[in-house]
Order: structure tokens, then sequence, then C-alpha cells
């Protein structure tokens, strides 16, 4: 659970609405600290694969994706490690 200015916040929730967009294939939401709002939520990405590859080749088609889906900041990453 993350805590945000007092209320409480699941991060399953959030990754199943990152979920939703038909670019997204995997997401992970964690907390980061922060002095005004106790935590914010961080989430960690993976595209659909022909999403990832035609955004490596185009900026305007990556900041179109990344708008659609929200304020982030994109790092490669090819998966998300989950336990079995």
């Amino acid at each position: 659970m993350i805590k945000v200015k007092g209320l409480q916040v699941a991060p399953a929730e959030l990754e199943d609405h990152l979920l939703d967009h038909a670019s997204v294939a995997d997401a992970a939401v964690v907390g980061i600290p922060d002095d005004f709002a106790g935590e914010l939520p961080l989430a960690f990405i993976v595209l659909q694969p022909g999403v990832s590859s035609a955004v490596q080749c185009d900026p305007t088609l990556a900041n179109k994706v990344r708008s659609s889906i929200f304020e982030v900041q994109f790092i490669q990453c090819f998966m998300i490690p989950a336990s079995p």
C-alpha cells in the first residue's frame, strides 16, 4: 500500500489501469518517498513489442505514446522480474 497525502493507494489498482492501455504489455508500481506527499507512485512500464521497437526509431511516436499513458520517463526495459 502506498500512502499519498494520507490516502491509501493500492499499487495493483494503478497497474490494472495501466494494463488497460493498448500499448502497455506489463506494469509494476512502487512507492517512492516524497517530502510533500509522503510517497508518490512510480510505475515501471513495458511496452508491447511492436510499440517498443517503433518508439525506439521515432521520437515523435515516443512522445505521443508517453503522453497517452501518463507523465512518464522512459527507460529501456524488456521485462519486469516477477516471481513464478
